[in-house]
C-alpha cells in the first residue's frame, strides 16, 4: 500500500492509502469539498513513492562446476504453481480521511469556524454601515460611488474570508460581492429620500437586497455537490 496525500486548490487536503495498479490510481479520486478531480495529483504522488522504493537485488546466486552443475541440470523441473484460483481484485482506495459525509449547517464542506463567520460580518456589515452614510445618519456628506467601491471590496475579502477551507475562495468573492452591493443598493435605494427610517426597514431591504447572493451560493453548492455525485 502507498500512502497518497493531496492538496487541492480549494485549500481541502485529504489522504488515503491504495495500492497502485499499473503504477497508477486504480479509480479515480475527487475532493471531498468542492469535487474537484484528484487523480492526476494522486498518479503523481504514486509515482514518486515508487520511484523513491529501493530497487530490488539483481539475480545471482553460486554457479557449480563438475558434479554438482550436472546433477543440477538433470534434476526434474519443479512442479507449476496451482493458477485454478482467481486473481485477487486490487483493493479500492480508502475513503479520504476529511469529514466527507457531513457539511456544514451553510451548506458548504465544515462549519464556520470564527475566522469565517468574520468573513460574514466584513462582506455584510460595511454594507450596512455605507448605506446609512449615504442617507446622512451621520450629517456626514460622502460619495454614494465611493461608498459603493469599498463595499465591493469588502464583500470580495469577506466573502474568501467565509469560504477559506471549506469550498471554492473564487466562488466566496463572487457570492460576497453580490451580497454585499445587492444589500448596499437596496438599503440606499430604500431610504435615500426618506427622513425617518426604522431598523425593520433596513433590515427588510438589505434581505431583498442580497437574495440574489444567496440564490448565487445556492446553485453553486447544488452543481459541487452534482459533481461530486458523478465523479464517485
Amino acid at each position: 500500500m502507498i500512502p497518497v496525500k493531496i492538496q487541492c486548490g480549494c485549500g481541502q487536503r485529504y489522504a488515503f492509502d491504495v495500492e497502485p495498479v499499473n503504477g497508477q490510481m486504480p479509480t479515480t479520486v475527487a475532493c471531498p469539498a468542492c469535487g474537484a478531480d484528484g487523480t492526476a495529483a494522486a498518479n503523481e504522488c504514486i509515482a514518486q513513492a515508487l520511484a523513491a522504493a529501493p530497487e530490488p537485488p539483481p539475480p545471482g546466486g553460486l554457479r557449480l562446476q563438475g558434479p554438482a552443475a550436472a546433477q543440477i541440470a538433470s534434476a526434474p523441473p519443479p512442479i507449476p504453481p496451482v493458477t485454478g484460483r482467481p486473481a485477487a481484485m486490487p483493493p479500492r482506495p480508502r475513503p479520504p480521511t476529511a469529514r466527507q459525509g457531513k457539511r456544514g449547517k451553510d451548506g458548504w464542506a465544515t462549519d464556520e469556524t470564527d475566522f469565517n463567520k468574520l468573513g460574514s460580518y466584513v462582506a455584510i456589515g460595511p454594507a450596512i454601515v455605507a448605506a446609512l452614510l449615504a442617507w446622512g445618519i451621520f450629517g456626514l456628506q460622502v460619495s454614494p460611488m465611493l461608498l459603493c467601491v469599498v463595499v465591493g471590496i469588502c464583500g470580495l475579502v469577506g466573502g474568501v474570508m467565509n469560504l477559506a477551507g471549506r469550498g471554492p475562495v473564487v466562488a466566496g468573492a463572487f457570492i460576497g460581492l453580490l451580497l454585499a452591493l445587492g444589500g448596499y443598493g437596496a438599503v440606499f435605494w430604500w431610504i435615500h429620500d426618506r427622513k425617518e427610517v426604522h431598523a425593520y426597514e433596513v433590515a427588510i431591504a438589505f434581505a431583498l437586497g442580497a437574495a440574489p447572493g444567496y440564490l448565487l451560493q445556492y446553485v453553486i453548492q447544488q452543481i459541487l455537490k452534482k459533481r461530486a455525485q458523478t465523479q464517485g
